[in-house]
């Protein structure tokens, strides 16, 4: 398996919990779920976005340069 198709296979299955997540949120008036579905949230933006590639790309350069100097 390619690292992408992981990816996207776990995209794809986060996208199935933050759907039943808002079900459930929309059928239950209090809200119950709501932390765990921000969490689900913050995990599929980082993994849409690349975030974890850009902040280790960001932490090196930073560490190359104090290297420097």
């Amino acid at each position: 398996m390619d690292t992408t198709d992981i990816k996207n296979s776990i995209k794809l299955t986060l996208e199935l919990f933050i759907s039943c997540l808002i079900g459930l949120e929309i059928s239950l008036k209090p809200n119950p779920y709501i932390e765990e579905l921000i969490f689900l949230l913050l995990i599929y933006i980082a993994l849409k976005y690349n975030l974890h590639e850009k902040s280790i790309q960001s932490i090196t350069k930073l560490y190359k340069f104090l290297n420097i100097y």
